[in-house]
């Protein structure tokens, strides 16, 4: 068994028993969920060895932990609780890492198969596991792909702050092309009345976007702001290094 990619502490113990149903296996997965911070789960994938998925049966959760036990009218994400096969690749749930999964603990999964020799029950069987966290805690920069500028976590991990003074209508007051905001021109500090306790905007108030590891799918997007005092810090708030390109062009 492979470790998980996120809740590293995590374990998966397999075990094969003779199944009640003649001449099929029951392939039993202990699921040891060790998360820090928390356990909430919004799926796992297993890969199984190549043509595995052709044996299979039935597949099913079969432990007493809990799933779902808020339910989709909480927001809770609760999809795909069947499970699904792509290939020899059995999918739990999914990989949206919402902060708000279906799987809240420790579990077991058993998978039924039909052996192609049934004296050594097709063992040994090794089975590779994802496990989808909602990222309780940053993970490494390479951990996904990066985008098509060759830029990691632009979305994601940690939010980024930006140069730009924040004021609600940014938008509205700086040009299209390389839009920013150093100064309170055409919207002043002393509008927002910051000294009397009436507003949080003032000129230290400074943007930062990108979603991190604690925030929903919303503030993912680019053009999604939000903005903290300048001197202030965050688990959830970093900086992105950046230079001029050195060397030619080619």
């Amino acid at each position: 068994m492979a470790d998980a990619t996120d809740c590293s502490g995590s374990t998966i113990t397999a075990t094969a028993y003779a199944s009640a149903s003649l001449g099929t296996i029951d392939l039993v997965l202990d699921f040891a969920l060790v998360c820090p911070g928390g356990a909430w789960i919004d799926g796992m994938k297993m890969t199984f060895p190549a043509g595995f998925a052709a044996k299979v049966n039935s597949w099913a959760i079969t432990g007493g932990g809990n799933v779902c036990s808020y339910g989709t009218g909480s927001g809770q994400n609760c999809v795909n609780l069947d499970g699904t096969w792509t290939g020899d690749e059995l999918l739990w749930g999914d990989d949206a890492r919402t902060g708000f999964g279906a799987f809240e603990s420790s579990n077991t999964f058993t998978v039924n198969y039909t052996p192609a020799d049934a004296s050594t029950w097709d063992l040994d069987i090794a089975v590779d596991y994802v496990i989808y966290d909602d990222g309780f805690i940053t993970v490494s920069i390479y951990e996904y792909a990066p985008n098509d500028f060759g830029l990691y976590n632009m979305a994601g991990n940690v939010n980024e702050w930006v140069y730009d003074i924040y004021r609600p209508l940014n938008f509205q007051d700086v040009e299209d092309l390389n839009p920013i905001r150093q100064s309170d021109y055409l919207d002043s500090e002393e509008d927002y009345d910051y000294q009397n306790f009436n507003s949080l905007v003032n000129n230290s108030s400074r943007v930062y976007k990108g979603g991190s590891w604690n925030d929903g799918a919303q503030w993912l997007s680019p053009g999604t702001r939000r903005f903290m005092d300048q001197d202030s810090s965050s688990a959830m708030v970093g900086f992105r290094c950046a230079t001029h390109a050195l060397g030619t062009d080619q």
